[in-house]
């Protein structure tokens, strides 16, 4: 067995490191810490900025949801419109309940402080807001399907033939995430109206 030499302190043959060493050690581990705690940060904003989109998302969805259901449900109000029929489209939707009262859905800027949003008003009653707080309702369109009301209390000639239909354009963005950030939403759909008169 081979003896290993004992080192004195003051020897000349005490092998450590140097000054150097230990600097380039310490950057080494310094940049090492800084660029993992800036990927845990990159990584917890990127998740932040997905869970705040689809909370955007899922709020954009149900306000989309509660508009059809409404449509379903109802006939729209022609005699609410200026000269009894909609334009090609509109940013205000009436419509008459089964129990005869007009509701109104507006893409409105002035309800809600600094935020497009979009309100409900119902048989003259003032207005609420529908839409999410947290959610930014930069358009909302409806393209009426027929102009003309085709059940009207008198059927005339050339009268439309064919079941009322709103389609529903609507893009929004969430006010959680930061604006060079945001990604708009765009949610269409097309819903006829249930209630058939003839």
């Amino acid at each position: 067995m081979k003896k290993l030499p004992l080192l004195l302190i003051g020897s000349s043959k005490v092998r450590g490191f140097t000054l150097m060493e230990v600097l380039v050690v310490m950057f080494i581990f310094t940049l090492a810490s800084l660029l993992i705690a800036e990927i845990f940060v990159n990584v917890q904003r990127a998740q932040q900025n997905t869970r705040d989109a689809q909370i955007a998302y899922t709020d954009a969805r149900y306000l989309l949801e509660v508009l059809s259901r409404e449509i379903r449900a109802s006939t729209i109000a022609y005699g609410e419109y200026p000269s009894s029929t909609p334009e090609s489209v509109e940013t205000v939707l009436h419509l008459t309940s089964g129990e005869g009262k007009v509701l109104s859905f507006r893409h409105d800027t002035a309800a809600c402080p600094g935020v497009p949003c979009v309100t409900i008003e119902r048989d003259l009653g003032g207005e609420s807001v529908i839409s999410s707080p947290n959610l930014s309702v930069d358009k909302l369109e409806f393209y009426i399907t027929p102009l003309a009301d085709p059940f009207p209390d008198t059927v005339t000639v050339g009268t439309p033939d064919i079941q009322p239909q709103v389609t529903i354009v609507l893009k929004t963005s969430s006010l959680n995430i930061k604006i060079q950030e945001q990604k708009p939403i765009y949610l269409q759909t097309t819903v006829a109206s249930r209630v058939y008169k003839r």
